[in-house]
Parts: structure tokens; sequence; C-alpha cells
């Protein structure tokens, strides 16, 4: 028992995810711009969500939508980027990411908010 609670244990030892005012990453290596992302996706895993982005540079990130929802101010960060990415800079989005995200919305909708 104590060598699959170790497995476990280490298997789940957390997604390490920080931000700054315009960019998230995941772990050490997996940084982008979230105010200049040319394409916004989502795609299911099960019962999981990803979200896969990928900026103006070519970086990407793919991460867990719940990972990013668990820390509300990381995610009113990373959401604000996709929304200017979305509605300014005309990011590309597949449906899923459309209706995950709320995307279809109108940008008058966020403004009276």
């Amino acid at each position: 028992m104590a060598p699959f609670l170790l497995f476990v244990w280490l298997y789940n030892r957390g997604t390490r995810l920080s931000a700054g005012a315009d960019w998230p990453c995941l772990g050490k290596k997996s940084f982008i711009k979230t105010y200049e992302l040319t394409e916004v996706n989502a795609t299911t895993g099960g019962a999981v969500r990803y979200l896969e982005l990928e900026d103006a540079r070519g970086n990407k990130l793919s991460v867990q939508l719940g990972d990013l929802q668990l820390n509300r101010e990381l995610w009113d960060l990373v959401y604000n980027g996709i929304l200017h990415s979305v509605y300014v800079r005309r990011a590309e989005t597949n449906q899923m990411a459309r209706d995950f995200l709320r995307l279809n919305l109108q940008p008058q909708y966020w403004q009276k908010r």
C-alpha cells in the first residue's frame, strides 16, 4: 500500500501555476502572453476540460481549465487576456472554447457588468 500512496502523492503534487499582469506560466517553461493570443481552443479528455493557448510568438500553453479557475485572481488575469485577444486581436477560437468560456456573448455584455 505504501508504494501506491507514494506514487499517488508524487503524481498529484499539484500543478504549479504563476502569473503576471499579462502572462501565466505553467511550471518553469510554459510561458505565454495572454494579451497577444492568436489561438484559444478548448478540448476535453474524459471529464476534464483543457485550455490550449498560443500567442503571437508561437509560445503554447495547455492546462486544465479547472487548475486555472481554482485561483480566482489568476483566472481573472488569464480570462481578461483571453477576452482582449478574442475581441480586439481577433484570436481564433473553436466552438468548445466559445461555449466553455462564454465567448459567444457580445462585447457590450461585458461592458455592462
